[in-house]
């Protein structure tokens, strides 16, 4: 996966997709080697494919990625897992700020574009956090 060249990479993702649940450890950690940048948003993607547990706290932490690839990816990954606690983090996050109004604007559209305009009865859960 760490080779540049485009086609060794995406038959790297293709050979490690059927079995991200056995690697979702190695994938984790890869993520966090500075060495892995270029690639973080193919992990990312990977780990959102995986259904173990500790994908979730990864995938909710990189939708709050100043890149604007792994957020995609993390945003999508919980989309896929469509679960309670995904769905509550994607809801959550709707209210995020970046330091940049450009950037906070664009995740806001994204989140909106996934999951919906936010409904009346989220509005006044809201209210009691």
């Amino acid at each position: 996966m760490r080779n540049h060249d485009p086609q060794t990479m995406e038959d790297g993702f293709h050979t490690l997709l059927p079995k991200v649940d056995e690697v979702l450890d190695d994938l984790i950690a890869a993520l966090d080697d500075p060495i892995n940048s270029i690639i973080a948003d193919v992990l990312v993607e990977l780990i959102g494919d995986s259904k173990r547990p500790q994908a979730l706290p990864v995938l909710i932490e990189n939708l709050y990625s100043e890149n604007r690839g792994r957020r995609e990816w993390a945003m999508l990954g919980l989309l896929h897992w469509n679960t309670k606690e995904s769905r509550q983090a994607l809801r959550d996050a709707r209210h995020f700020e970046f330091p940049s109004p450009v950037m906070t604007a664009e995740f806001q559209e994204l989140i909106e574009r996934a999951i919906g305009p936010e409904q009346t009865w989220e509005k006044r859960n809201k209210r009691y956090r």
